[in-house]
């Protein structure tokens, strides 16, 4: 059976789309230079992260099909970007990169990925395991707007162990 794609876009579908969207703006305004609007970016993205999900629930349009696409956006989003972020900012201010960043960096990243893998095969209502990653979208620009850049190899540490941590969080969207 054939089902056009529009049959699976909804209202959250789309602010899923702008998570993405506002996240590769993120990633292109940074590759410019522009770090004050890229990190402001990011955060538009988080936002409509939490409206997504908010959305689906309220509109009761949950679906395999939202799961997977959002996955995919808060990847790009929160996984990539913030390594596009800080790798342009790092080149601009410090020259560059060591390879030790360049694999801070990376597991980073896989760790992101792993886990939005294992939140969708594990359905445990109302808990996340492990920090979501869509706390990235604030955690890079706040690095920068307080001038904390400098701890960009902690952060990407830091953040993916916490990622795929077995850490209990309750939900708050």
């Amino acid at each position: 059976m054939k089902v056009a794609i529009k049959h699976y876009l909804s209202l959250p579908d789309l602010l899923t789309y702008g998570n993405l969207f506002f996240g590769l703006l993120a990633g292109f305004l940074s590759l410019q230079g522009e770090f004050t609007q890229a990190a402001f970016m990011l955060l538009i993205s988080v936002a409509l992260d939490g409206l997504d999900g908010k959305a689906a629930g309220l509109l009761n349009k949950k679906s395999d099909f939202g799961r997977e696409l959002d996955s995919l956006a808060d990847t790009v989003s929160f996984g990539i970007m913030p390594v596009l972020f800080g790798l342009s900012y790092h080149l601009r201010t410090f020259g560059p990169p060591t390879l030790w960043l360049l694999i801070f960096m990376a597991f980073f990243v896989m760790c992101g990925v792993t886990r939005l893998a294992r939140y969708n095969v594990m359905h445990e209502p109302g808990v996340f395991r492990g920090v979501p990653i869509t706390v990235n979208g604030a955690l890079f620009p706040v690095l920068f707007f307080t001038g904390f850049m400098s701890l960009l190899p902690v952060a990407y540490v830091l953040s993916g162990i916490l990622m795929v941590s077995r850490i209990k969080l309750r939900r708050i969207f």
